[in-house]
C-alpha cells in the first residue's frame, strides 16, 4: 500500500498544466500567474507630496513654531493630477494637494495643519526636515523592477500593483474543469426527503466548494445509481469535457463498487489505497485525457482526500509554484490514543499563545462526521506505527485556510 507521500508524488509525476489564458485585471484575483511583471515605469513616476500642506524649502522654515511662525508668500497651487511650472524660492511656497508632484525648489511639505494663510502670504508654523513627507520617484516600484514571476496566486494587492505597472490584463493559468459525480442509489439531493436507505448528496457541494477555492473551474455531473454501464457512460461523458473526473462512493471493494473496475477496463489505474486514515481506497488514474480521482463515499473521507491529493494536482494544473500547504509543529493539550496502524490524518483546532501553537481535536473523529470538517481550521497528523501523543507533545499540523493568523 502507498504511503501519502508516495502517492502524491505518483500524481504530480501524471499531472500536465492546462495552459495559459489572458485575462483582464477584474477577473484575475486568485488566478495563478503564467508571466514575469515589469514596471514600465518608477512608482511613483516623480517626487510627489504625501499630504495636503504646503512645498517650501526646508531652510525657510528652521525653527519655525506656533509663537515665531515662518512666513512666506504664495507663488501657485498645486492641485493632484497638475504639474505647475514655478520653481520655489527661498521666501516662496506653493500650496500643494496629496499625490502633485513637488515644484522645482522644494524640498519638503509641511501638513495643512500647521499653517495659516491671509493676502497670499502662509505663515509656517513648524520646522520640517529636507524630505519630510515627499515620496519619492520610484521609492515603491522602479522602472524594469522584476514585480511578479509565474507561479504566483494574484492577491488583491497584486492586482494593484500590476495595474501601477500599467498592465490591464495577464497571463494566467486556465482553470481545469473537474466534472463532479456522485455514485450510489442511497445518494439523493439536497431537496429530497431523508430517511432510511436515502443520504443527502453533501459530498457533490464540498468537493464543488473545494474546487473553487483551489482556482478551478468544477462543473456538477449529478448523481450515478449503482449501475456499471451508467457509471462508465457518465466516465467516458466527463473524460471529453473535462480535464479532472472526481467521483465520491463506489470505489470500496464491494459488490456495487465499480469505479475501480470500470477505470481498469475504459482507463489507466495507478492506485487505489493508500495507507491513511481516513480515506484508504482511493483510486487514482486517468480515461482518455482526463484525470480520475475515485474518493471514498464518507464525507470526512472526500474531504480528506481532496486536501491531500486533488488540491495539489489542481494547483500543479494552473501552473502554481507552490502545491502543498505549510506544515507547522503544535503542541497537544491532551492526550491522544489510537490503533498504531495507518497515518491517521485528525481534524484539529488549533490557537496560540505566549508560548506558540497548541492543538487540540474537533471531538469525534469518525470518517462520517461531517461537522469534524467544520470545526477544524488544521489536519493532525499522527504518523504510521504511533499510537499514542501525551498532553505537551510536539505534533505536526497541517493548516487549512481557516487557521488562526501569526
Amino acid at each position: 500500500m502507498l504511503s501519502i507521500e508516495e502517492a502524491v508524488r505518483m500524481i504530480l509525476d501524471c499531472v500536465e498544466t492546462t495552459g495559459t489564458e489572458l485575462v483582464s485585471l477584474t477577473e484575475a484575483f486568485g488566478r495563478i500567474l503564467a508571466e514575469e511583471i515589469r514596471a514600465d515605469a518608477d512608482v511613483p513616476f516623480t517626487d510627489n507630496s504625501a499630504m495636503d500642506g504646503y512645498a517650501v524649502r526646508a531652510e525657510c522654515v528652521l525653527g519655525a513654531s506656533a509663537e515665531k511662525p515662518a512666513e512666506l508668500e504664495v507663488i501657485g497651487e498645486a492641485p493632484a493630477g497638475t504639474v505647475l511650472d514655478v520653481e520655489i524660492t527661498p521666501g516662496t511656497a506653493v500650496r500643494i494637494m496629496t499625490g502633485a508632484p513637488i515644484p522645482r525648489g522644494a524640498d519638503a511639505v509641511v501638513m495643512v495643519e500647521y499653517t495659516e494663510t491671509n493676502s497670499g502670504r502662509a505663515k509656517i508654523k513648524t520646522g520640517a526636515r529636507p524630505g519630510e513627507n515627499i515620496r519619492r520617484a520610484g521609492e515603491d516600484v522602479l522602472k524594469g523592477e522584476l514585480l511578479f514571476s509565474p507561479g504566483r496566486r494574484i492577491g488583491a494587492a497584486d492586482a494593484g500593483v500590476i495595474a501601477s505597472a500599467g498592465r490591464m490584463k495577464a497571463a494566467v493559468g486556465r482553470r481545469p474543469v473537474v466534472g463532479i459525480i456522485s455514485t450510489g442509489d442511497e445518494i439523493v439531493e439536497p431537496g429530497e426527503p431523508s430517511g432510511p436507505g436515502r443520504v443527502r448528496n453533501s459530498n457533490s457541494y464540498s468537493l464543488y466548494s473545494l474546487c473553487l477555492a483551489a482556482g478551478a473551474a468544477p462543473a456538477y455531473l449529478g448523481i450515478i445509481p449503482d449501475r456499471r454501464a451508467e457509471i462508465e457512460t457518465a466516465f467516458r461523458d466527463a473524460a471529453r469535457s473535462c480535464d479532472v473526473i472526481l467521483t465520491s462512493g463506489g470505489v470500496s471493494a464491494g459488490d456495487y463498487d465499480f469505479v475501480k473496475a470500470i477505470l481498469e477496463e475504459i482507463g489507466d489505474i495507478k492506485f487505489w489505497k493508500v495507507a491513511m486514515k481516513p480515506g484508504k481506497p482511493i483510486a487514482f488514474g486517468r480515461i482518455g485525457g482526463a484525470l480520475l480521482f475515485g474518493l471514498p463515499g464518507n464525507p470526512v473521507s472526500v474531504m480528506v482526500g481532496f486536501e491531500m491529493f486533488v488540491r495539489p494536482a489542481l494547483l500543479k494544473m494552473m501552473g502554481a509554484s507552490v502545491l502543498s500547504r505549510p506544515r507547522a509543529t503544535a503542541r497537544m493539550e491532551h492526550e491522544l490514543k489510537e490503533k498504531p496502524s495507518r497515518t491517521k490524518i485528525m481534524r484539529g483546532i488549533a490557537s496560540r499563545d505566549e508560548n506558540g501553537l497548541s492543538v487540540r481535536t474537533t471531538g469525534g473523529q469518525g470518517s462520517g462526521i461531517l461537522k469534524s470538517m467544520v470545526l477544524a481550521n488544521c489536519f493532525i497528523i499522527m504518523p504510521e506505527g504511533l499510537g499514542s501523543l501525551g498532553k505537551g507533545d510536539a505534533v505536526e499540523i497541517i493548516p487549512l485556510d481557516n487557521f488562526p493568523p501569526g
